[in-house]
């Protein structure tokens, strides 16, 4: 599909996604449901972040296959955005371990970063600690983060 096509598919996106649509967003998600360009998924996703619908962002990263994980990584990666879940559900789905630990890092996302480590992705505690210690990260909090009760340590430390 071409750039101008994509970019007809964000603005209908957009439209679909604003404030005060009053049928559910996934039965108007046919254009996923037409196309297999990776591309469409992009510019999808990109108008859902951009009207604030990230749960919808996140379905579609968790549900589809077709778009292209680094250019999402890439996009996602270069927002500020209210809700880190569509952050973190990819780069758990397609394992950028350093990439999320990194973007909660720097955005000092601290309980998103307990949670993934103790309770969304337990096996990925040494991968986190890894890249909290290369980013510089307090050893108060590693500690923490190590501890049997996480939930209590991380509350004092903050």
């Amino acid at each position: 599909m071409g750039e101008r096509n994509c970019d007809d598919v964000l603005d209908a996106c957009r439209d679909l996604m604003r404030p005060g649509w009053t049928q559910d967003l996934t039965d108007e998600a046919f254009i996923l449901d037409t196309s297999s360009d990776p591309d469409v998924y992009l510019k999808y996703i990109q108008a859902a972040v951009e009207v604030g619908n990230l749960q919808e962002a996140q379905r579609v990263i968790e549900l589809n296959y077709v778009y292209n994980p680094v250019e999402v990584l890439l996009y996602l990666g270069q927002k500020e955005i209210a809700d880190p879940n569509p952050f973190i559900a990819l780069c758990d789905l397609h394992g950028y371990i350093d990439e999320l630990v990194s973007y909660l890092f720097r955005h000092q996302l601290w309980r998103h970063v307990t949670v993934y480590a103790t309770q969304v992705a337990p096996e990925q505690r040494p991968a986190v600690v890894s890249t909290l210690e290369h980013l510089g990260c307090q050893p108060d909090f590693i500690t923490a983060l190590l501890g049997s009760d996480c939930w209590s340590q991380v509350g004092s430390i903050m």
